[in-house]
């Protein structure tokens, strides 16, 4: 049977390709200094083209600096069928860490 397995979750402070396979994403931390503005998308893509058709998470603004914003967090389980690239700008000290699935092998388990 063939399984699911997290990945380990990616802590990562710029745009970054974080799988170049089909793929889950299935939670984004955007951890933000307070003082800047973080901006991040999320793309279906293999590589950093930022395809407008290719995105997932629509490019936001977090105004962390006006509503007092120190984190967000999306939880969901989304099925990437080309890969996963995070585009981030203006995060400061902050960080965005991404938690995702890909395909494992094979697995066997044996029951007692």
């Amino acid at each position: 049977m063939a399984g699911l397995i997290y990945t380990i979750p990616t802590r990562i402070v710029s745009s970054t390709l974080i799988h170049d396979i089909p793929c889950f994403l299935a939670k984004i931390v955007i951890g933000s200094d307070g003082t800047n503005n973080p901006v991040m998308a999320v793309y279906n893509e293999d590589d950093d083209s930022q395809t407008a058709a290719a995105e997932i998470l629509p490019s936001q603004t977090y105004d962390a600096i006006a509503l007092g914003l120190n984190g967000i967090v999306y939880q969901f389980m989304e099925y990437l069928d080309t890969g996963l690239y995070v585009a981030i700008s203006n995060i400061g000290s902050g960080s965005v860490v991404v938690s995702s699935r890909t395909k494992s092998s094979l697995h066997k388990v044996k029951f007692i």
